[in-house]
Parts: structure tokens; sequence; C-alpha cells
């Protein structure tokens, strides 16, 4: 009979053991303090990550710019701009046209630029716009650009 209740015993606790062996592994749903700290420092270092980017998106501001005419003015992907005094037309060699954010409409290469109206170039794609002559030309810019 003794020896009925010895291995019993030493059953039950090689089982008892072996539930608790693998507590707080990954197959595991109880979690250790270990993994939730490193856990907890991955989700912090992504958040500071993601508040950077968004902060640097949210920086960016347009800028006043005059050109002479003649001038073209190239536009790099995402570039907003806002023409706010003189002349100018779309140069497309594309012909993907210009979204007018403004009108909801697209302007198409030759068309004049509209006064006021916020533009928006999609692609690096060699879009932009030709300053024509006439009195002082200016236009607000949000992104990069390139002058030829």
């Amino acid at each position: 009979m003794r020896k009925k209740v010895i291995i019993i015993s030493i059953v039950l606790s090689l089982l008892v053991l072996t539930a608790f062996a693998a507590a707080g592994s990954e197959n595991d749903p109880l979690i250790s303090l270990s993994y939730l700290e490193q856990r907890l420092t991955e989700l912090k270092a992504e958040l500071i990550e993601q508040k950077q980017e968004q902060a640097v998106a949210e920086t960016a501001v347009f800028e006043p710019l005059t050109f002479e005419a003649g001038t073209i003015v190239l536009l790099s992907e995402s570039t907003e701009f806002i023409v706010r005094a003189g002349d100018a037309i779309l140069v497309d060699p594309v012909n993907n046209n210009l979204p007018d954010l403004t009108a909801g409409v697209d302007i198409k290469a030759g068309e004049h630029l509209p006064l006021n109206h916020h533009l928006l170039n999609p692609r690096a794609d060699g879009r932009g716009f030709m300053v024509l002559a006439g009195d002082q030309f200016w236009v607000m810019i949000k992104g990069d650009y390139e002058l030829q």
C-alpha cells in the first residue's frame, strides 16, 4: 500500500511540475513580468517613432515665393501649391493633368493655373508650371520643387 501512495505522489508531482514548467512562455497565456516589460519597451519605441514621423509631416508649411517670367518650376511628389498672383500655365509632359483640390477638377497641359486654388502634384513625373510675362508672380509651395 505504501508503494502505491509513493508512486501516485511521484506521478502527481511530475504532472504539477510539467504544468508549471512552461509558465510565461509564448504558448502559455500566463505571461511573465520580463516578457511584459519587453513588449512595453517595444511598443513605447514604436509610439515614439510614429510621433516623430507625424511631427515632421505637421511641420511642413507653405513657403511664399516669387518667380520671374519664363521660369519653369518642376514639382516633386506630393507637392502642394497655391498661385496667389500673376499668370502661369501647367507644364505636363506626360499628360496626366493636375488635380485642382479647390474646384475638384483636373487642369490640363497648357491651361492657366487659377488664382487662390489649392493644387496638388501627385507624382514627380515632370509636371510643374511656367510663369508667363506680366506683373509680379508669387506662389505658396509646400514640398519640393526644382527650377529650370
